[in-house]
């Protein structure tokens, strides 16, 4: 599992002591020390960093260490940031068939990772900015039809277009945005945790699942979180039993 080693951060660029860390966290990690390497990339982490290659790299860590839940969830966060990424997706890939519990049929599509695909085609900038473009344009393009009436049709025309092409860059970039910043998917990290049939120790045991496999949010109190599988099967964990994506 090889390391990503540039790191995309702003505060890098200003902070020495981060781009520090992280070169310390990455050597530690080539030297097989990989606890030191996760201290080194959690601290990172402690000091506001949240990135693909972090992730990444955090992924690689804990897979080395044998925590194989952590391992997947920062592999899935990391694709969050780097969806194309083919290490990305290689390494979750090897971690999934290490699970206990297999990768359910249908877990790609319960999961929306398709449509999150086809959406991330191009970045949400483009969908974004596009759509703020689009509009300025439309504006410059009416106070000039106000200002010259006699204009020909084009300008109608290309006022309808616009219109059209900003309405869908925009409904884009919505979508991006509410994909892109969901909370209710998340991965058990527990080694080996009973499902319940309620916020409650005292309440029956549904099923058990153990560390790696995903889920979705449905609910979630104080200490307990609902969560439900790929295949329909649902039921209450502790809070720290499973992380969110």
């Amino acid at each position: 599992m090889t390391l990503l080693l540039s790191l995309f951060l702003y505060a890098a660029q200003t902070d020495p002591g981060l781009d520090a860390i992280w070169q310390e966290a990455n050597q530690r990690y080539r030297d097989g020390e990989h606890q030191q390497a996760l201290d080194g990339y959690l601290a990172l982490l402690d000091q506001g960093v949240d990135n693909g290659k972090l992730h990444y790299n955090l992924g690689n860590a804990y897979y080395r260490s044998g925590e194989l839940g952590r391992a997947i969830l920062h592999y899935h966060k990391a694709r969050k940031f780097m969806p194309k990424d083919p290490d990305v997706a290689a390494n979750l890939a090897l971690a999934n068939q290490k699970r206990v519990d297999p990768v359910i049929e249908g877990e790609t599509e319960a999961f929306g990772d398709n449509f999150d695909g086809m959406l991330r085609q191009w970045p949400y900038a483009v969908s974004y900015f596009g759509a703020l473009g689009l509009l300025a344009l439309i504006g410059l393009i009416g106070l000039f039809k106000i200002i010259r009436p006699e204009t020909g049709k084009w300008t109608g025309y290309v006022l309808v277009v616009g219109m059209v092409g900003a309405t869908l860059l925009a409904a884009a970039a919505f979508v991006q945005h509410q994909r892109l910043t969901r909370e209710d998917q998340a991965v058990v990290i527990a080694k080996k945790i009973n499902v319940m049939s309620g916020p409650s120790t005292r309440e029956t045991i549904s099923f058990t699942i153990h560390e790696g496999i995903r889920c979705r949010i449905l609910d979630e109190t104080e200490s307990w979180r609902r969560i439900r599988l790929a295949n329909g099967y649902n039921g209450w964990l502790p809070r720290t039993a499973v992380e969110k994506i």
